[in-house]
């Protein structure tokens, strides 16, 4: 009778488990990873049109409760720089080139104030990156004055 030897190491079978294992799991850890890169960057755009918000509200309260008016577009300098839409008189109030673009993804703040018949009103959004297409105050991204 032959003795049975103690087999040393792992079969080829027990092997490609394995590998199919971590495959699984860092397939589920990278699309988890893009989901929350994506998610961090409209943050920061989220939190760019809070500071613009202060700007307005500055600019308001420098002004005797007076909105600024809607005036021009304006980019900045660098390849990421944000793209303003009728923030002309805010630029003081901002720094420049301060709200840049994450690599790969483009916003667009937009400032509209009312006319001169209602200028008591006015509206601040952010659109562009992974927010929805439309702003609303539910996802965070538009104030009204």
């Amino acid at each position: 009778m032959q003795k049975n030897k103690k087999r040393k190491g792992f079969t080829l079978i027990e092997l490609v488990i394995v590998i199919v294992i971590l495959g699984i799991l860092a397939g589920v850890a990278a699309l988890s990873f893009t989901d929350v890169t994506q998610s961090s960057k409209d943050g920061v755009a989220k939190a760019n049109l809070r500071a613009m918000k202060s700007a307005v509200t500055v600019y308001q309260s420098s002004h005797k409760g007076a909105l600024p008016a809607a005036a021009g577009g304006s980019q900045g300098g660098g390849a990421n720089s944000a793209t303003y839409v009728g923030m002309a008189n805010l630029t003081d109030l901002l720094e420049d080139d301060a709200y840049t673009n994450p690599v790969g993804y483009t916003y667009t703040y937009t400032y509209t104030a009312a006319t001169a018949t209602t200028p008591e009103s006015a509206s601040l959004s952010v659109t562009g990156g992974g927010l929805p297409a439309t702003a609303t105050e539910d996802a965070g991204t538009l104030y009204n004055f």
